[in-house]
C-alpha cells in the first residue's frame, strides 16, 4: 500500500474536522470535513495511507541570492517533506510559481470586521421626524384653501384641522381651538413616530471609509489594532499600514481561535478583525457574542 503525505495547519471546519487528524494518518470520522471526505474517497478508490505532517503555518518565504526559501505547508511542499495539502491555500504568483495547484475549491474575501459591543452602542429614539409635520401642515394648508371658497378663510381652516382630529361635528364636540390643535398634535405625534421609531447605534458606519488614508492614519496614531488569524496574513497586513515603521511600532495580534477573536471584537472597539471575512460570525465557524460589520476592500 503506498503512502501519500498530506500536510496541514489545524483543523478548519467545514473543511478539517478535528476528528480526521487526531493520529497520524487521516482517519475517517463521522463528518470528517469536506477536504478530509475528498482525500479519504481518493484513498479508499486507489488504495493509500493517508500520512499528515503537520506545520505551523501556511506558507512565507525570504528571498536569499534569487531563491525564495519558504517555511511552513509551502515550504514541506518544495522541498520533498509532504506530497499534497489537505489546507486549502490561496493562491499568489510567488506560490503558483513553485508549487502545483489543484481546481478551486472555494473562494474568500479579504477585508475587515469590527465588532459593536453591546454596552457601548447608544441607543437613539426618534419620535416624530420633521418631513412628516410639515407635509402635514401642507396639507391643511392646501385642504384649508380649498374650504375658504365656500366657508371663508377661518372656517375652513378649522372645518380642515377639525376633520383631521376625526371630530365630523367640530362646531359642536371641538369648539376651543386649543383644543383642537392638542388633539393634533397628539395625532401627529403617533402617526408620525410612535407606530415606527428608530432605534440606532452609535457604532453603525465603518471603522474607515477609505482604507488607503484612513486606516493607516488609525493605525499610525495607535487609535486602531488589527488582528490576523495567521502569520502568513502578516505580508498583506503590511500594505494595510503602508509604513514599516508603523507596523513594528503597532503590529497586528495574532490569534488562531476564531472564537476568541469574536470576544476581542466585541469587548474592545479598538480592534478590528483582517483577513478572510466569510468565517466570523457564521454558523460552521465562531459565533460572536455581539452584532458584527463586515467591510469588503
Amino acid at each position: 500500500m503506498q503512502t501519500i503525505r498530506l500536510t496541514y495547519v489545524r483543523e478548519n471546519y467545514p473543511y478539517i474536522a478535528g476528528c480526521s487528524v487526531r493520529s497520524g494518518v487521516l482517519t475517517a470520522c463521522q463528518e470528517p470535513g469536506i477536504t478530509s471526505e475528498i482525500w479519504l474517497q481518493f484513498a479508499r478508490q486507489y488504495n493509500y495511507t493517508l500520512e499528515l505532517v503537520k506545520t505551523a503555518n501556511y506558507g512565507a518565504f525570504a528571498e536569499v541570492n534569487g531563491t525564495r526559501l519558504w517555511t511552513g505547508v509551502i515550504g514541506l511542499l518544495v522541498n520533498g517533506s509532504a506530497d499534497a495539502s489537505l489546507s486549502l491555500l490561496s493562491p499568489n504568483e510567488y506560490r503558483y510559481s513553485d508549487v502545483i495547484f489543484g481546481p478551486v475549491l472555494t473562494t474568500y474575501e479579504l477585508g475587515f470586521i469590527y465588532g459593536l459591543p453591546l454596552e457601548s452602542q447608544n441607543i437613539v429614539v426618534s419620535v416624530y421626524d420633521q418631513l412628516s409635520i410639515q407635509v402635514l401642515l401642507l396639507i391643511i394648508c392646501f385642504c384649508a384653501a380649498v374650504y375658504s371658497v365656500n366657508r371663508g378663510v377661518l372656517e375652513g381652516f378649522w372645518a380642515v384641522v377639525a376633520a383631521l382630529s376625526f371630530q365630523n361635528d367640530w362646531w359642536v364636540r371641538l369648539f376651543n381651538p386649543l383644543l383642537i390643535f392638542g388633539f393634533l398634535f397628539i395625532n401627529w405625534m403617533y402617526f408620525a413616530g410612535y407606530r415606527s421609531q428608530a432605534i440606532a447605534s452609535s457604532w453603525s458606519d465603518r471603522p474607515f471609509a477609505n482604507v488607503e488614508e484612513e486606516a493607516r492614519s488609525k493605525l499610525a496614531s495607535g487609535k486602531l489594532k488589527l488582528i490576523v488569524e495567521d502569520s502568513t496574513l502578516l505580508y498583506n497586513a503590511k500594505m494595510v499600514y503602508g509604513n514599516d515603521g508603523v507596523f513594528e511600532r503597532n503590529p497586528p495580534i495574532v490569534e488562531r481561535n476564531l472564537e476568541a477573536i469574536g470576544q476581542l471584537l466585541c469587548t474592545d472597539a479598538t480592534i478590528v478583525y483582517y483577513g478572510n471575512v466569510a468565517p466570523m460570525g457564521s454558523v460552521w465557524f465562531a459565533k460572536t457574542p455581539c452584532p458584527i460589520k463586515r467591510q469588503v476592500i
